[in-house]
Order: C-alpha cells, then structure tokens, then sequence
C-alpha cells in the first residue's frame, strides 16, 4: 500500500489555517527581501490581497500594493512563503538579514549552550528532566533542570511562535491527553507550563512541523497520528486549531519526526517511522510523494531531531536503540552517514529531544 502521509497531513495544513483572511489565489510578484540591518521588506505587487508567513513565526497581510517590514530582527537567515489555497506556499524562498552593530545573530536550532550544535533535553524513568550539552564525541554528563514529568510521553523544542513572538518552547503530551508549552528560560530550564489542547489520549504519535514548513509557513504545525488516523493542528499562540482525518493510507505509523530541513532545500520535511521498520521523508515544499530513506528502524526505541550536530543547516537525529546504545546520525543532504554511537546503557532516560 503507497504511503501518504506527507499528502495527507498537507490537506489537513490547509484546514488548520482557513483563519488566515484570503489566501493567496494566484502568483504573481510578492517580493521579500533584506532591508536595512535587522529588518525583511515584504512588497505585494499583484491585485489580490496575499498572506506572507516567516519561520520566526510572523503572519502578514498584504492588501494590494501594500509595503511594509518587519523589524528587530536578530541576523541570520529566515524561510519565507507566501499562502496558496493550493496547500504549498508559492512564490517562497529564504532571505538573510544583516546582524545591526551590537546585535544579535539568529542562534542555532536547538542550541542552548551557545557554541552552535544543537543540544539535548532528556527525561528520565524517574520523571527527572535533564540537559545534555553535545560535545564532538558524545554527550556531556546531564545537568538536572526539572522533575515531576513522569507523566509526559512525548515532548519536543520549537522555535519561533505566532504573530512574531519568536523565543523557543517545548511543546509537551502528557497522559491524560492533554497539550502543554513551556517557554525555554536558559541553560535547559523550562517556565511554569500552559495547557494549550487536550483529547489526544488515544494518538500514539506525535510530532511538530517547524515554522519553516510550506504547508504554513511562519506557523508551527502539531501532528497526530493513530492507526489509519493523522491530524493537523496549526500552533497559534496558547490554543490549537486544526482537525484529524480517518486515513486507511496513513497506517502503521510509529514516529512523527519535524525537521527544520533534511534535504538541503532551506524547508521542513518531515520523517514517519512506521511499525515495520521503514524510514520515509516528505518534503513540506513539494507535492512529490514521500520516500524510502532507511529500514530496520524498529529496533530505535526513542528517536528525535534537536537539530545540526555539525553546524550546519541540515538536521541531524539521535536515538536511543532497544539494547539501550544511543546513537548520533548525521544527515549527508537527505541521506544517513554511518551512524554514530555516543553513549551506552541509556535505558534510565525515556525519552530525548
């Protein structure tokens, strides 16, 4: 049976974002570009009004002719697209923006100590949280930084957030079914968290499309899945809207894995682990149908994208394999170098992001 997950969960974007006033209906001449230090102009040169999404989680709506910017912005680069009721952002593209003297650049997904490799949050069995800086070789020793989440079963960092807010968060399931954000303070520290979903108890998959998808751009996406059931919830602030989708083609699904970007194009892709082992990618910025990229999968027990190992632009993932051996792959431009093992006996730590 095809698999389709990347399709179906690209319909389902759509209907998370019907509240976006009038989407885009054809393109013509949106321009986004780099301003001045710290600013992108956006210009709208067609006779329709057009909804522009950027991946620190600005939404903007452009009347006909209209000009504006956006401001303050740390330096770096930013994915950019335009809504189409098409469900793939067009035109779309990334754009730099110049750091402003004394300012700040744009900080590596999933970086917390500050040296541009993504690091990792771990919980453990006894509901301990813990932060793990990545060093060259493997993990430093863990930093407790929480405890009492003995009752959440999937988590995972998100940067960027609705209407420009920016900052970086975790997004949280507990068992009861319930959604929760916590804010990230520092150092691996968490804030108090925010209920911001429930009824999800019967999902046994989870996972978020990063703000520079092209499903929807400038929004993060969370995903859900059952068997022969996906759904899709656009992340606007401190709720959730979206809906699920009984689909037979979806079945099997074990892990949802968001990734800021695995095929070298600037955009999120997402990867399904399925219950026979089998590893497939899709790409948010294609209607291409997703592909095999790995198999015998089934023997990672916990897997998870905190983002480049190797300071670079493309995601990596970590895993934690049944025989408790934790593993670093690198991403080669959408595909696995060898894998990497980097720890051993990590059967105390149930889950990583």
């Amino acid at each position: 049976m095809p698999r389709k997950t990347i399709a179906a969960i690209g319909a389902l974007a759509l209907a998370a974002t019907s509240f976006i006033p009038s989407p885009a209906q054809a393109v013509a001449t949106v321009s986004v570009t780099a301003g001045s230090c710290g600013r992108i102009n956006l210009y709208n040169g067609t006779s329709t009004d057009k909804t522009v999404g950027v991946d620190n989680g600005t939404l903007v709506d452009l009347l006909p002719g209209q000009r504006t910017q956006i401001t303050s912005l740390p330096g770096g680069s930013y994915a950019w697209g335009v809504y189409s009721e098409a469900g793939i952002a067009a035109p779309r593209g990334t754009v730099t923006v110049a750091t402003c003297a004394g300012g700040q650049r744009r900080p590596a997904r999933g970086d917390i100590s500050g040296d541009g490799i993504a690091d990792v949050l771990g919980i453990t069995t006894t509901g301990d949280l813990y932060y793990y800086r990545m060093g060259a070789t493997a993990l430093a020793d863990g930093v407790k930084v929480g405890h009492s989440w003995g009752s959440t079963v999937w988590m995972q960092r998100v940067e960027g957030w609705y209407n420009g807010k920016g900052g970086r968060r975790v997004i949280a399931v507990r068992k009861d079914g319930t959604v929760w954000r916590y804010d990230e303070l520092g150092g691996g520290r968490l804030g108090d968290g925010k209920q911001i979903g429930t009824g999800f108890g019967s999902f046994t998959a989870f996972g978020v499309l990063p703000a520079n998808n092209m499903m929807a751009p400038g929004m993060n996406m969370f995903l859900a899945a059952k068997d022969g059931t996906v759904g899709v919830w656009g992340l606007d602030g401190d709720s959730m809207i979206g809906q699920a989708n009984d689909d037979p083609e979806t079945s099997g699904i074990n892990k949802l894995i968001g990734m800021q970007d695995f095929d070298g194009d600037k955009f999120a892709d997402l990867l399904t682990v399925y219950n026979d082992g089998n590893l497939t990618a899709g790409s948010t910025a294609s209607t291409a149908p997703e592909r095999k990229v790995g198999f015998g999968w089934q023997t990672t027990a916990m897997l998870n994208s905190p983002g480049s190992f190797q300071k670079d632009t493309l995601s990596d993932l970590i895993g934690r394999r049944t025989d408790g051996n934790l593993y670093r792959y690198t991403n080669a431009g959408g595909k696995w170098d060898t894998a990497q093992r980097i720890g051993q006996r990590w059967w105390g730590i149930r889950m990583l992001a």
